[in-house]
């Protein structure tokens, strides 16, 4: 019954008519089918928690770029299943999903057409089977103690994008994207592995103001041939990353084809 009532405040909460609501101290619970007309903010000493097969359309109306749909600052647990995933979707480049200061574990979801699907400032999040599709990008973070496994990034123009730290990513798919890797500026503790990684114009595209090392040892970028991969990575530093960083190659995928959670009929 204490669920019950929990979820039924926080639907309430979120189909007020003001800009904008602020969630109260404690557990709430999301489920079924949501509309959110209004970002729905989550703050310090408050957990949403999102059951399996929660479907959320976005309808807030303005520019998507400026819309942060979903605010966080307290803790998320999305707690999609394979057979279940949670999907968040709206018209095209509706807005992000942004994690400041929080605490987010991310599992079975799928993104459709944000601006970004995830912006991760200063957080510690765990995504697992997350898939972004459409829009702007995937993730874009500041900060360390971020960690994406068995994710997939397609179709959009910049798949992952991040400064002062990096992601820890590992066997997930970037596909039909224009920038696969981003390292803006900031010193890097990026780590890429096991990942299948392909763009149409920059691989991995490195900043001039970023230092450190980016670790992109050990993935496979559509091809083995170091020549065609060499052409596609722009790094404007004095000492800029070159195809020998990518070494040891992976010469064919590690991920196994058709695995997605797109291709489950959970559109």
């Amino acid at each position: 019954m204490k669920r019950v009532l929990l979820f039924l405040v926080a639907v309430a909460l979120i189909g007020a008519p003001s800009w904008g609501r602020v969630l109260p101290p404690g557990a709430f619970f999301l489920s079924g089918k949501v509309v959110l007309r209004e970002p729905l903010i989550v703050p310090e000493g408050t957990t949403l928690y999102v059951a399996p097969g929660t479907r959320v359309s976005v309808e807030i109306p303005g520019n998507g770029e400026e819309i942060q749909a979903i605010v966080v600052a307290g803790k998320i647990v999305v707690d999609g299943r394979p057979t279940a995933p949670v999907v968040v979707t709206g018209r095209r480049g509706w807005g992000e999903i942004y994690l400041d200061g929080a605490v987010a574990v991310v599992e079975n979801m799928v993104v459709e057409n944000p601006f970004w699907g995830f912006h991760v400032h200063e957080s510690t999040a765990l995504f697992r089977r997350v898939v972004v599709r459409g829009g702007k990008g995937g993730i874009r973070s500041n900060g360390t103690g971020i960690y994406v496994y068995d994710s997939e990034f397609l179709g959009c123009d910049i798949a992952l994008r991040y400064l002062n730290g990096g992601p820890v990513v590992r066997r997930s798919r970037i596909s039909g994207v224009r920038v696969g890797i981003f390292f803006r500026e900031g010193v890097s503790t990026a780590l890429f592995r096991e990942n299948e990684i392909g763009a149409t114009e920059y691989l991995v595209r490195v900043g001039d103001f970023a230092s450190g090392y980016l670790d992109v040892r050990g993935n496979y970028w559509g091809t083995a041939d170091p020549r065609i991969i060499g052409k596609m990575i722009f790094d404007g530093r004095e000492k800029p990353l070159t195809v020998d960083h990518f070494f040891p190659l992976l010469t064919s995928s590690p991920l196994k084809r058709g695995a997605s959670l797109l291709t489950d009929g959970h559109r």
